[in-house]
């Protein structure tokens, strides 16, 4: 089911396009753009669409709906809707002057989860300008389907989204009403000074005064990993170095990095790497004996 009552001034702005070829081989392509200015009575209800939809207020305010979740988008606000989903967005004013693009690509759900675990939610962007400048540059090379500016419209999308990630990021911070960065950076030095001994996630959070499974969401959510993924990970970055740079035997850099059995360092090694540790001292090392 859609329902429309799209009541917009003259002065709204709108574009259409069919992506080319080269445009969906892009990492993000735009379908369809526009500025309005919207009246109180402008809605749009839908099932679903195939594309997902970013909606930005310049002024006035809206409300946004994605399935069971309702928000409002005041000015100087970001959202981005999956379409694929049950949505609805509408005006609460008189004139609601909103931005909006639907687009799509190959990796948009997936980099979207980064930004909402569960549910949408309304994002103050940091930098109103260069939001608004950067919908008005994607909508500027809308006209025109070249390779350049299709790979600029690319360029742009992404550019919202690391501005939108980024954003919701620090209100995330500022929302939690505790120095979640200061915390995450305590652990991440805690790694780096006890990453040689066989330490675990009770360690890890030791000092932390927040509870270790709502702390492990805010560190992922900073740091795209967990606490105990972020110490496996440095723990095989030392071992590259260590491959690369001197003669120690396996062994001995299994134990240098934390793992006491040497066939779980391999094992370790070989998943994130795709290459065991001597395989991978034998394509990169230089000048030492490789053992």
């Amino acid at each position: 089911m859609t329902k429309f009552n799209e009541e917009v001034s003259e002065k709204s702005e709108w574009i259409s396009i069919t992506p080319t070829d080269t445009a969906l081989n892009m990492p993000f392509y735009m379908t369809e753009i526009g500025c309005f200015y919207a009246n109180i009575n402008y809605s749009v209800k839908r099932d679903y669409h195939d594309s997902f939809l970013l909606l930005y207020t310049v002024s006035g305010e809206g409300i946004v709906r994605e399935d069971e979740t309702e928000i409002t988008l005041p000015a100087g606000n970001m959202v981005v809707i999956d379409c694929h989903k049950a949505h609805e967005y509408k005006s609460v004013c008189d004139v609601w002057n909103f931005m909006w693009m639907h687009f799509s690509g190959v990796n948009t759900e997936k980099l979207l989860k980064l930004i909402y675990h569960e549910n949408i939610f309304s994002v103050s962007m940091a930098n109103t300008l260069e939001t608004e400048k950067t919908i008005r540059d994607i909508m500027t090379s809308a006209y025109d389907a070249s390779v350049k500016n299709s790979s600029d419209i690319s360029m742009n999308i992404h550019k919202l989204y690391t501005m939108l990630l980024n954003d919701s990021i620090e209100m995330g911070k500022t929302n939690q009403r505790i120095k979640s960065d200061v915390y995450v950076e305590q652990v991440i030095d805690y790694v780096k000074e006890n990453y040689q001994r066989p330490i675990g996630i009770d360690d890890m959070l030791s000092k932390v005064p927040v509870s270790k499974y709502h702390f492990i969401r805010i560190f992922k959510r900073i740091m795209g990993v967990t606490p105990y993924n972020y110490l496996l990970l440095y723990r095989i970055n030392r071992a590259k170095e260590l491959l690369r740079n001197s003669n120690k035997s396996i062994s001995q850099i299994s134990e240098m990095c934390g793992y006491l059995d040497v066939s779980n360092f391999i094992e370790q090694f070989k998943k994130h790497t795709n290459q065991k540790p001597l395989k991978y001292r034998q394509t990169f090392s230089v000048g030492f004996n490789q053992k």
